[in-house]
């Protein structure tokens, strides 16, 4: 300071206070309680525990993790990316860590919270180192720009992270009807880790074919109900669980915007704050948001290699240029095989693009199919795990994907099975079959389809009911055309990045059902070119306009948050409310819970939603093998198929109409399961103890029967 100039005064100095990363920090924090307390006041204490809780399953791995960037090569990296490698990078080691051990049936609680115990400590220990380089190290990354009062735009996020915070309140299996309430969660997010849980061993599951997917972020929820000693009652700290890896995905595209400047990485963070998918996806304890942290890294460490590669563009690229490309490389390829072992979709959408990108990243034939190598090996190293764990239990690394090819047939899986599974996935036609006799035909219906599909991606993304991906992110992208048509600037990122958002839309298009949340991935792309648009202007008037855009745009996307929010959201329910069958929907579950006692056993057909019930409980799933419709397709005699249910030490039979019709409309299910079926058994001695929701003709929607003992 120039001994001349005044001395700030108090007012000055609060004023810098509040526009610092300090003071909107703080300010987010008491916006984001005060608004949580407002509206949701008997929601509040479990909000925070439920928040408390997910950071202890969150936090030591993350901290563990910061030694990743430095054994990898990447000491010197700014600081925000070494704290973004370590907590990204350290979940999901921490997760397959849980595969491993749980394999072998190490889950027991003391072992676990011992393991958290190593993390912290590790994490303390490169922490002080990290902050002492800070200090002693001026070669932090620069970043071009002033933010100003830009920081102020993170208060905008306030309102989707109380929205956020107010979804994961929710019990799982009570919001969102366009995920069918939630199903998968209580059929297999949830239910399989709470399955691990009881039997402390991750195996294979012959009822549930979903528990052959790869589940990085299901670890850290069965790693929730090992510390907590329960189960049922993790479901809502499994969705705040869900909520932090949205938070590390926002954290993610702020450090790759930062690239450009400080005010591009808070437009590309705020960006992605800001759409409707995160507070949507916070009342889901899904897979998504990790999918989104995993892969915005990946895309992340790309676009610094092509950095580095541009920084040195005619020059000999020394030795530690040279490593400091493949350490980029090597993250961006591990992290998008975490990405990988989230969901299988992110192989065409995440693994296969940046590989490709790899591949054009620059320099000579040679070079460029040595990055690709860097990054499908490192991509491999991470997802391979799962795929060796399916190879050991079903024969087929991808199972159930891919049976055409690998033909095997663990427990609990025939050609019946199979054949179901690839119709009920199969990507269908409008036209019928019978219609496509010639070739005119048949071009006519792929004109049709490819019709259908437009419609579906208009319904689906810009004229979304929800609005979750909101203007913002599909109009912002077009000022980096703007203003590559007015400068002729050509950057390669930019160019990348419209790479990899069209190669996941064509897959999106063309291999899946088109259904809304399988785009999530898109933000990824969409989210950095939105931001890295929006600090392209020009002039001050430019400027100026684009904020009003921005906050024009975050409004709309509120407006639509709300709404939802307000037409299913329950957030002071309590999980209690489900399982002792106050909450209609699950009458069934007070049904079993309550009215049975703990030595039943209960066969359930037609449902699958196992999570909340107290009771031992077995199902199928609509694509696995049932022995209980192979019983009786072998006999239809009532007291053999009474003996069948005996023999298997079944007490009572839990029979989901509603459920089967639905199936049967869609999927499809045995048709040796009807209700003539269950009079017969009722004549041979099965007994109706309970049912609900009953029907015109007499049969309730759920029934639940009472095998008799044997005479």
């Amino acid at each position: 300071m120039n001994p001349s100039d005044p001395e700030p005064t108090h007012r000055h100095r609060a004023g810098r206070w509040i526009v610092g990363p300090t003071g909107i920090l703080t300010l987010c924090a008491f916006s984001t309680f005060l608004g949580v307390a407002l509206i949701a006041t008997l929601a509040l204490p479990i909000i925070i525990l439920d928040a408390i809780g997910a950071l202890i399953v969150l936090i030591p791995p993350m901290m563990a993790g910061l030694w990743i960037a430095p054994l990898i090569g990447l000491r010197r990296a700014a600081v925000r990316w070494q704290l973004l490698i370590g907590a990204i990078l350290g979940v999901g080691m921490f997760s397959l860590l849980v595969l491993l051990l749980g394999m072998m049936g190490w889950l027991q609680q003391p072992l676990w919270i011992a393991i958290l115990a190593v993390c912290t400590g590790l994490g303390v220990v490169r922490l002080r180192s990290l902050l002492r380089d800070v200090a002693l190290s001026k070669q932090q990354e620069p970043t071009t720009g002033s933010v100003g009062r830009d920081r102020l735009l993170w208060l905008l996020t306030v309102p989707f992270l109380v929205a956020g915070l107010l979804a994961a309140a929710n019990p799982p299996g009570i919001i969102w009807s366009e995920e069918g309430l939630g199903y998968d969660v209580l059929e297999y997010h949830l239910e399989m880790p709470k399955e691990y849980f009881h039997a402390g061993l991750i195996s294979y599951a012959p009822h549930n074919v979903y528990a052959n997917f790869p589940a990085n972020v299901e670890m850290l929820y069965l790693i929730n109900m090992v510390l907590r000693g329960e189960d049922i009652e993790t479901g809502t700290s499994a969705n705040v669980i869900h909520l932090y890896l949205s938070v590390l995905a926002v954290f993610a595209a702020w450090c790759i915007g930062s690239m450009r400047s400080k005010r591009a990485g808070i437009l590309c963070g705020v960006s992605l704050a800001t759409t409707g998918w995160i507070p949507y996806l916070a009342g889901l304890a899904y897979v998504e948001n990790g999918l989104l942290a995993f892969g915005l890294l990946s895309v992340g460490a790309l676009l610094r290699a092509v950095q580095h590669v541009r920084a040195h563009v005619g020059d000999r690229q020394g030795p530690e240029t040279r490593r400091e490309i493949r350490a980029w490389l090597i993250i961006c390829g591990l992290s998008a095989g975490f990405a990988c072992g989230c969901k299988y979709t992110a192989v065409p959408m995440i693994a296969l693009p940046v590989i490709i990108g790899a591949a054009w990243v620059g320099g000579s034939l040679r070079t460029r199919l040595r990055s690709a190598v860097i990054v499908s090996l490192a991509t491999l190293v991470t997802f391979s795990p799962w795929l060796v764990k399916n190879t050991l239990m079903t024969g087929n690394p991808v199972f159930p994907l891919a049976h055409s090819l690998f033909q095997t047939y663990p427990p609990g899986w025939d050609q019946r099975t199979a054949t179901r599974w690839q119709r009920g996935h199969a990507l269908h036609s409008t036209t019928p079959e019978s219609a496509l006799e010639s070739s005119d035909l048949q071009t006519a219906a792929a004109s049709l389809e490819l019709g259908r599909r437009g419609t579906l991606l208009w319904q689906n993304i810009p004229a979304d009911h929800y609005q979750r991906f909101g203007a913002i992110l599909l109009v912002c992208p077009l000022l980096l055309l703007r203003r590559r048509r007015r400068t002729g600037v050509k950057d390669p990122s930019d160019f990348l990045l419209w790479f990899i958002a069209a190669a996941q839309l064509g897959v999106w298009i063309l291999a899946t059902h088109l259904f809304a949340r399988f785009a999530v991935p898109l933000l990824i792309p969409l989210c950095l070119l939105a931001g890295w648009g929006m600090d392209r202007a020009s002039t001050c008037l430019w400027h100026a306009g684009t904020r009003l855009a921005l906050v024009v745009g975050i409004a709309w996307n509120l407006a639509f948050v709300i709404e939802l929010h307000e037409a299913e959201s329950m957030p002071e329910l309590p999980v209690a409310a489900i399982y002792d069958g106050e909450f209609p929907p699950f009458r069934p579950y007070v049904a079993v819970n309550e009215g049975l006692s703990a030595q039943a056993r209960v066969l359930m057909i037609g449902d699958a939603r196992a999570f909340y019930y107290r009771r031992h409980v077995d199902y199928t799933t609509v694509f696995n093998v049932n022995p209980f419709a192979d019983a009786v397709a072998r006999n239809e005699n009532p007291e053999a198929i009474l003996v069948w249910l005996r023999d298997h030490g079944y007490t009572h039979v839990l029979v989901h109409w509603a459920e089967i019709s639905r199936l049967r409309r869609t999927y499809g299910f045995p048709a040796s399961i009807t209700p003539a079926l269950f009079v017969r058994l009722h004549a041979a001695g099965l007994s109706l103890t309970w049912q609900a929701h009953k029907r015109p003709n007499g049969i309730g929607n759920v029934q639940l029967f009472s095998v008799p003992r044997s005479h």
